[in-house]
């Protein structure tokens, strides 16, 4: 996963993690609010409660008065029914008083008051100065009244009766506002809520003790008006007149308070009023709305937590899988594959900086596995990878592609100091073999891309280009470090010309033969010949040193091996239906003809095909092969030379050639590299071995051919030494089929 991928996923579970945080307080903030309204409205609910018992048990208060004064009244009825005196009315009131225990009063049409007193238990009389009977209700409550001869504040509660026939008085029992008031009053929310007893008027009827309330007014709405709106001030009074109940937070005396206000049953125009801070109401509810948002920021925190443990243990597990994915485990080097993304970032970002990429390889590595073991080889990739790591700074990219394959991507400022730099530590690393008491000095070479010779600015196309340089340094004898340059380029997209056209090619027989002959020493005639592919296209003939080692890279080589092998099953056979005596045809097999398990089958199978007789077609096959695939060449030759191949080994003494090859396959022809033969003059040592070579080969029933001959004195040698064949220029050059028929076949047309 790039870079950007993953910051992009960790970015999105963040914003969708906060959002997450911000819903949930958002919805933690509406469910508190909703909370709290609730027990606000619960708790509003219960104070219109209170205020409703309040109001009920001042009325419970009353009506016993009441009760008291019907019940007096049928007493009053009986006993002055007939007439009655003062002496009379004194008797009626002392007996009350007897009864009940209270002092009552009467007050008749002309003024004239009677009022028991408890304290002297006697009646004592007065007389007011008028009184208007018209003015009260049949039953009631008057009041409060200020009391002259107590000094106290009194409410009457009065009953209309009828004395002596149809003359009206009043029968009154008076109640101390004080006494009412300490049995009435309620004091709740620890004594910050209080209750007043107003009329409908607003006007104090009674006013508490409670030292919250207060104490200057003698109307409620006085202290409403000024707080509040007119408008709200206004509701309140409306449900007053119409005797409504009601509850509302108003302003009151400098702070929110909440106003309950119902009527008093049995009273006309008399209201309990409940005043209580609003801060004392939402404190009862504050506890609850504390673990609610307790509850919410827990569900928060618990979110935001599990989130950030979430993106702390996912960076942690991508940076495992990244180091898994991304690292090379032997030396801890990034590995191609994170090379490749940081090397492309570096040249998105830095896009006028100079680049380079150094592709290195060491040389025989294989080989340095094969003698001193796997583990030594581990040892010196290891002393390699920190020595790339000390030689280039911390912004370089240092990656190890595979097995001894290393690259380094770095930047520049001049292309000389650059290859300087790179020559120093490739000399520097060749010197040191990283393996205690190890007598072996590596052999490392390199190629360098340089950002402003590649055609594309990536960092594949920079690294296949250092590649194809580091190429050209392996094949080169005087050189550890090549640059990339444009003939290489062009090189390239003639290679990629190749690889475009080769299959199409085939199909259309572009393909040609070409033989060049064999001559027999003995004889001076041709005996044999080799069969050489060659391309020949609309523009002319594309060089088989282009071509081949292109198609040995991409494994086209095995198609071509079997085209050429086919070919000259054909040609056998036409030359052998015209009746003429044929010699052996030689063919090329290519290494990677033996990763083919059916290689032998298929190519008997050929022969077959074109009925040839033994020994008219020969298989060459390079030294190198029978080194890297031994135990599978032996038995391949084995098998095609009992079905009636020839085989031969090609460029015999161009490598580490082996007396055991000679001894343990079974193989008809020893080709002789020209490299034995080049130097005659200067190379006793050579003519030795090539003598011996000879008569080895020959004592072994193997022919000799040496190829590559070109002058007469490298003739006359190979004649004195016996060798059997030559092949070459001192002879003949390769020819088409056609100029070959015409010159040793005698056919025209």
């Amino acid at each position: 996963m790039g870079e950007e991928r993953k910051s992009g996923i960790r970015e999105l579970i963040t914003l969708l993690a906060v959002g997450a945080v911000i819903f949930i307080a958002a919805l933690s903030f509406s469910f508190v609010n909703k909370v709290k309204d609730s027990i606000l409205s619960d708790t509003l609910g219960n104070i219109s409660e209170i205020t409703i018992q309040s109001a009920d048990k001042f009325a419970l208060f009353l009506e016993a008065d009441r009760v008291k004064v019907e019940a007096a009244d049928c007493i009053m009825e009986i006993e002055l029914r007939d007439g009655f005196s003062e002496e009379d009315i004194s008797t009626v009131l002392n007996r009350l008083y007897e009864k009940y225990k209270t002092s009552f009063m009467v007050i008749l049409d002309n003024g004239e008051m009677y009022k028991f007193d408890k304290r002297s238990k006697k009646t004592w009389k007065k007389q007011l100065d008028s009184i208007d009977m018209g003015a009260y209700t049949k039953r009631g409550v008057e009041g409060p009244r200020y009391n002259t001869i107590t000094g106290r504040r009194e409410v009457n509660i009065y009953k209309k009766i009828n004395i002596y026939g149809d003359r009206e008085a009043l029968l009154m029992k008076s109640r101390d506002v004080e006494t009412l008031y300490d049995e009435y009053e309620l004091s709740f929310y620890d004594g910050v809520g209080y209750s007043y007893v107003v009329n409908a008027y607003g006007d104090l009827l009674f006013r508490p003790k409670n030292i919250n309330s207060s104490k200057d007014i003698n109307n409620f709405f006085d202290i409403l008006c000024k707080e509040n709106t007119q408008e709200e001030t206004d509701k309140v009074r409306k449900d007053l007149l119409e005797d409504k109940a009601g509850i509302k937070i108003m302003e009151y005396r400098g702070m929110e308070r909440v106003i309950s206000y119902v009527p008093v049953k049995n009273v006309e125009d008399w209201y309990v009023v409940s005043v209580i801070p609003l801060s004392a109401v939402e404190k009862a509810s504050n506890n609850i709305v504390a673990r609610a948002l307790f509850l919410c920021l827990f569900i928060i925190l618990v979110v935001g937590i599990g989130t950030w443990l979430y993106l702390f243990s996912r960076t942690k597990y991508e940076k495992e899988i990244e180091k898994i994915a991304y690292n090379d485990s032997l030396t801890g080097l990034m590995n191609f594959v994170k090379f490749k993304i940081e090397g492309n970032r570096l040249l998105k970002d830095r896009p006028l900086k100079k680049f380079a990429v150094f592709y290195m390889d060491i040389r025989n590595f294989k080989m340095i596995n094969d003698v001193f073991s796997y583990k030594t080889g581990d040892k010196i990739i290891q002393g390699i990878a920190e020595e790339l790591r000390y030689s280039f700074n911390k912004e370089s990219l240092v990656a190890r592609v595979s097995a001894d394959n290393f690259v380094v991507m770095l930047e520049y400022q001049d292309k000389d100091v650059l290859e300087e730099e790179l020559n120093d530590i490739i000399k520097k690393m060749s010197s040191n073999s990283y393996v205690r008491d190890m007598e072996y000095h590596l052999d490392i070479y390199g190629g360098v891309c340089c950002r402003e010779d590649c055609e594309k600015n990536d960092v594949n196309t920079m690294l296949d280009r250092a590649n194809m340089a580091r190429k050209h340094a392996k094949d080169s004898k005087t050189k550890k470090l090549v640059f990339y340059n444009k003939i290489m380029g062009e090189l390239l997209i003639r290679e990629q010309d190749m690889e475009l056209r080769k299959e199409e090619a085939l199909k259309n027989g572009e393909f040609i033969v070409f033989i060049q002959p064999k001559y027999s020493l003995e004889s001076g005639k041709a005996e044999g010949g080799e069969a050489l592919v060659r391309w020949k296209t609309n523009e002319g003939y594309i060089s088989p040193g282009e071509f081949i080692p292109l198609f040995e890279k991409n494994d086209f080589i095995v198609s071509i091996d079997k085209y050429m092998h086919e070919e000259v099953c054909k040609l056998q056979r036409k030359w052998l239906d015209r009746g003429l005596k044929v010699f052996p045809i030689s063919v090329n097999v290519s290494k990677r003809q033996l990763y083919n398990p059916n290689f032998a089958e298929e190519y008997i199978e050929t022969k077959n095909k074109y009925d040839l007789p033994d020994n008219t077609v020969e298989l060459e096959f390079t030294e190198s092969i029978f080194f890297e695939k031994y135990e599978v060449i032996s038995g391949i030759v084995k098998k095609l030379t009992k079905y009636g191949y020839i085989c031969s080994i090609d460029d015999f003494g161009s490598g580490y050639s082996s007396l055991n090859l000679l001894k343990d396959v079974s193989l008809g022809v020893l080709k002789i590299d020209r490299l034995f033969f080049e130097n005659l003059e200067n190379n006793k040592r050579g003519d030795i071995i090539i003598r011996n070579v000879i008569n080895m080969a020959s004592e072994l029933k193997m022919k000799t051919v040496a190829e590559g001959v070109e002058t007469l004195e490298q003739l006359e040698f190979l004649k004195s030494v016996n060798c059997d064949m030559v092949q070459g220029y001192i002879y003949d050059r390769p020819m088409p089929v056609e100029e070959f028929e015409i010159k040793y076949y005698n056919i025209k047309g």
